[in-house]
């Protein structure tokens, strides 16, 4: 081995995982429910009982759900899940 072979080796690197955009929403929604937010209104959970999906609120756009109390964006920033624990604007829906 010369004395120079050392000045260009690589190490050994664990590979960096790099999230995309959606993973990242999703851990942020997560997040927000634990702490008893409601990821799409931003408003408390009713701790009900009740999901969005049986909210008068929910509609579908195409095959994405989202909330009537919220701003439409035609983005997934907007999309709400059905099993996410409702806020407390929920009303019974149909």
């Amino acid at each position: 081995m010369k004395s120079t072979d050392h000045l260009f080796a690589v190490p050994d690197v664990e590979p960096v995982e790099q999230l995309s955009p959606d993973r990242k929403r999703t851990i942020r929604n997560n997040n927000m429910i634990a702490a008893g937010i409601h990821p799409a209104t931003k408003m408390p959970l009713a701790g009900n009982g009740e999901k969005c999906g049986t909210c008068v609120a929910a509609y579908k756009v195409n095959k994405w759900w989202k909330c009537g109390l919220v701003p439409l964006t035609f983005g997934p920033g907007t999309d709400i899940r059905k099993s996410w624990p409702a806020c407390v604007k929920w009303e019974e829906g149909a």
